[in-house]
């Protein structure tokens, strides 16, 4: 009856959408998985329960966090490792299952895995990957800064893939001696730059939130001069919308200094 039981039944491990703790829920996972065990994964709880499923949720571990991240990186390969990473930062619901089935084959397979393309969780962990590395690049040109107050450079983004943590070397590279913070409205998420030290992840609470959100930025002249270059530099006879959302589309103008809606 047992032995029935453990090949009919499925377990759902359920984990916070945070790295660390996918990283423990695949640990976990693993060992069941290796016990015969039909085993899934996903970063939020079902809406639906499933018959012959029992959900468990899993917490962050560290310890195990990180036995997973080093087996990865020694066992089969950096690059790897970070199509990891890029996948689990994805607003896909599937995305941990996804990482788990790839790695399945890579810690059979080995470095050679990334280019194992007939797999077809290579495929899509590479298709995932590669989105999620897009929409970073495009962030890293499109993030516009104000001035708090305070006198702290702040932006606010609103990505489909929590890129924060992909954006923010290439900020704190570039302006290492500034007090800036990028928040991702979506998630509520900042990044945080103290000058001239390490940049890390904090999470707003609602009153922090808040206080970004409605706090009024000085340097609106400047954005209003920008506004008018932008609007200056066009040449109408040439302006092709179309064609501009190939590279631009609509979704990443929302707090893009040149296509807020002011009286120029």
């Amino acid at each position: 009856m047992d032995s029935y039981k453990q090949f009919t039944e499925k377990h759902r491990f359920v984990c916070a959408d945070d790295f660390g703790a996918m990283m423990s829920c695949v640990y976990e996972a693993w060992r069941w998985g290796n016990r015969g065990f039909a085993v899934e994964l996903a970063v939020e709880a079902a809406e639906n329960y499933q018959l012959f499923c029992v959900e468990h949720y899993v917490p962050y571990d560290e310890n195990r966090a990180q036995k997973v991240t080093r087996s990865i990186q020694e066992k089969i390969s950096w690059k790897a490792f970070q199509m990891v990473y890029h996948c689990a930062m994805s607003e896909l619901p599937e995305k941990l299952e996804v990482i788990y089935r790839f790695l399945r084959v890579g810690f059979v397979v080995g470095a050679g895995v990334t280019a194992c393309l007939t797999e077809e969780p290579v495929v899509r962990i590479t298709e995932i990957a590669k989105r999620v590395t897009g929409e970073s690049h495009k962030f890293r040109e499109f993030v516009r800064f104000t001035c708090t107050k305070e006198g702290i450079l702040c932006a606010v983004i609103q990505p489909k893939s929590n890129v924060l943590t992909l954006i923010a070397p290439h900020f704190a590279d570039r302006m290492i001696s500034e007090d800036f913070m990028i928040i991702d409205q979506k998630r509520k998420l900042a990044v945080i730059h103290p000058a001239d030290r390490e940049w890390y992840l904090h999470p707003l609470d609602e009153e922090e939130f808040r206080y970004f959100m409605e706090n009024d930025r000085d340097g609106e002249e400047y954005a209003r001069l920008w506004r008018i270059f932008f609007e200056r530099i066009a040449v109408l006879q040439r302006k092709n919308p179309r064609c501009q959302m190939n590279f631009l589309p609509k979704w990443y103008r929302t707090n893009m200094t040149e296509f807020t809606e002011k009286e120029y």
